[in-house]
């Protein structure tokens, strides 16, 4: 017999229950299919790629393949919620099931960076072609409600790491003769932890501080991630990140408010990264350079044509001449109309009935603070082409006009300047505003100076650039790797691009501004402001370096071509240079802790990451002192950090602390906004970049 206080247990244990479910389902916990659609009845296959690890924003590519025998006449795709079974349709448009803005598919985007649809109407001859016809969707992470349009009830989509989301590909096609059908064809969408270090768990003890440019963001989040799930790794993230930009990384690297730099450019004497300001100077700190994979400046350009039924369909095998891409930098779109237009629409045709320029607040763009591809680029055209990297010598230009460019690690501080020749930005959430705020029937080009691997994430199409032998060159895997022994060293050990290295014709043409991103570590033990050594924080730099260059490789984003045996032999070198050096005053010892980097050295200081415009100075502590020995700022001036406990509890535990639901709500919202890129960092560079956009 039950006793009363049993039951009073009972009916806790009931109620608490009962409070679990409803704070799983304010969170939009995930919901597991009940039944799935039968993805393999249709007469043609659908794919979709990627469909895993997915962040906000991201591009994926949907590919449709059938024969002549069942021919495909169109395609719509959309997010929607999974679990359902979608129903084929034999009518002109698809099931109800699939209605936007009813009870499965919301009518507007799961976040600001998404789609809410895409379509194909360029399948009948594509789809029965070698490889098919292929289209791109931009999916997003995040939580969406909305009436529904047959019920009127307010309807939830949640898209996240706990909560996968169906991308739903109608497809209209042939499937006997003379009957045609709308078959849906599901695709579970698995979404990656928008906070690395919380999805690790929290902080590892002695997390150390590290910064770099934006293009390394997935290179970070993929291997945080991956490296502390490994069987044997430590407990925790091993590392914060901040991608405020190149120079600010360096800087804050040289100021020992950051354990690790990465960065292609390093301390290279020409450039003069991470050497501070006339006013406020730094030292550049002994380091070894930790080569991490190869990747590529590239000219990419966006939007794009028009294709059969008006469809706007991305530019293909664009080609650029040496002579071309100077103008194009140099002068701008006005230059290149008046010197490269005609010899250009012979190369690339496609651009016969567009704009090469699309009139956008984006023609020629570029980033405005330091970045590697604009040295590796500016580099390349000075020593290949002096006579015309020059300032156009028009009015347009003012007294600059006619001066001689020079090799810029920065355009927003290059002197001459780029004013009236180039778009400068401070993030690549500018220039992808820029690309979706286009009109359907807006044909024609955005150009944009960038890396590979960035190229790849915007979904940009990368064109080849003609080499000193006069060989127009992609960047693919063997043409970069084929481009390492090409490079010229450093005395520190690193590589760097040669503008003007040549191989035999015969030989596989390497792709002229391939570089090496480098994670730049200090040979000096890790030390706190007492020169007490941080041993736990050394012990995980060590792992952190040794996972980058093993296991790391195969984790590398798209647009990164891991490093080649000899570079992986050159890595493990630098690795045992790391932490070589004891200084003088060196105690031994575990200093209790790792500082938190002070609040300008970014915005994502418990290890979230925002993307596109998000800048952080990584300057000097604040008073001005450099530690002993390379190590952290001054204990007085840095704060210990740690996840709040909430991050790593599951779903259940936080729902039984229902009473703490405002704090986790407001820690939440802070989180998010740091986490995403929103939170003003308190050092800014619109001081430096007043004039760009």
């Amino acid at each position: 017999m039950m006793t009363p206080r049993l039951r009073r247990i009972g009916s806790l244990v009931v109620v608490s229950a009962v409070a679990v479910a409803a704070v799983l389902t304010t969170f939009g916990a995930s919901i597991a299919p009940v039944h799935a659609a039968d993805n393999a009845s249709a007469p043609w296959t659908v794919s979709v790629t990627p469909n895993t690890a997915l962040t906000d924003g991201q591009l994926v590519s949907i590919n449709l393949q059938t024969t002549t025998d069942h021919r495909i006449y169109e395609a719509n795709a959309q997010i929607c919620r999974l679990g359902v079974d979608y129903a084929p349709s034999d009518g002109e448009r698809p099931a109800t099931d699939f209605s936007a803005g009813d009870l499965n598919c919301p009518a507007v985007p799961i976040s600001s960076s998404a789609d809410v649809q895409t379509g194909d109407e360029n399948t009948y001859i594509g789809a029965v072609e070698p490889g098919g016809e292929t289209f791109s969707m931009y999916v997003g992470s995040g939580v969406v409600e909305w009436p529904a349009s047959s019920s009127g009830r307010t309807q939830r989509l949640a898209c996240d790491s706990e909560n996968p989301c169906a991308l739903v590909v109608e497809v209209y096609g042939s499937t006997a003769p003379g009957v045609a059908r709308w078959i849906p064809y599901v695709q579970t969408l698995n979404y990656r932890v928008d906070d690395p270090v919380a999805g690790c768990g929290g902080p590892a003890t002695g997390i150390l501080n590290t910064a770099g440019a934006e293009r390394t963001t997935d290179v970070w989040i993929n291997w945080t991630l991956d490296q502390c799930h490994l069987p044997g790794a430590q407990a925790g993230a091993a590392s914060r990140a901040s991608f405020s930009g190149e120079g600010d990384a360096m800087d804050g690297y040289s100021s020992g408010a950051l354990d690790l730099a990465y960065s292609a450019v390093g301390y290279e004497p020409e450039p003069k990264l991470g050497l501070g300001t006339r006013s406020e100077p730094l030292a550049a700190r002994a380091s070894s350079a930790v080569p991490l994979g190869l990747n590529a400046t590239v000219v990419a350009v966006g939007n794009g044509r028009q294709g059969p039924n008006n469809r706007k369909i991305p530019f293909s095998d664009v080609k650029l001449t040496i002579d071309m891409v100077a103008h194009m930098f140099s002068g701008g779109a006005s230059d290149f109309n008046d010197y490269s237009l005609s010899d250009f629409l012979d190369l690339n045709p496609q651009f016969r009935t567009v704009s090469v320029f699309l009139p956008a607040a984006i023609q020629v763009g570029a980033f405005a603070p330091a970045d590697a591809s604009s040295w590796f680029l500016t580099s390349f055209m000075k020593a290949n082409r002096p006579e015309l990297w020059k300032v156009p010598d028009t009015n347009k230009f003012g007294p600059e006009r006619g001066l001689t460019r020079n090799a810029e690690i920065a355009f927003g501080l290059a002197s001459p300047s780029f004013n009236g020749a180039v778009d400068m930005f401070t993030g690549n959430s500018v220039l992808v505003k820029t690309l979706r705020s286009q009109n359907t029937n807006a044909y024609g080009g955005i150009w944009y100076l960038t890396d590979l691997a960035t190229a790849k994430r915007l979904g940009l199409s990368v064109a080849s650039i003609e080499n000193a032998n006069g060989d127009f060159v992609s960047p693919t895997a063997a043409s970069m790797t084929a481009a390492v022994a090409t490079m010229t060293k450093t005395d520190d050990g690193r590589l760097m691009p040669d503008p003007t290295a040549t191989v035999a014709k015969d030989a596989v043409q390497p792709y002229p501004l391939t570089f090496v991103d480098y994670a730049i570590a200090p040979t000096s033990k890790l030390v706190d402001s007492t020169c007490k050594g941080r041993t736990a924080s050394q012990a995980l730099l060590s792992t952190w370096l040794n996972y980058a260059v093993a296991d790391g490789q195969g984790k590398l984003p798209d647009g990164y071509v891991p490093l080649p045996e000899d570079l992986k032999a050159s890595a493990t070198d630098a690795i045992a240079k790391v932490g070589s050096v004891t200084p003088d005053c060196f105690i031994e010892g575990d200093a209790p802790g790792t500082p938190e980097p002070p609040d300008s050295a970014g915005a994502n200081s418990s290890g979230g990451v925002g993307r596109g415009g998000q800048r952080a100075s990584t300057g000097a502590p604040a008073n001005g002192e450099t530690p002993v020995g390379g190590g952290t700022n001054r204990a007085s001036d840095v704060a210990s950090a740690e996840v709040p406990e909430f991050m790593s509890r599951s779903a259940a535990s936080t729902a039984a602390a229902l009473g703490g639901l405002v704090v986790v709500f407001g820690l939440l919202t802070t989180m998010a906004l740091a986490t995403t890129g929103r939170m003003p960092s308190l050092a800014s560079i619109r001081s430096r970049f007043g004039g760009t956009r």
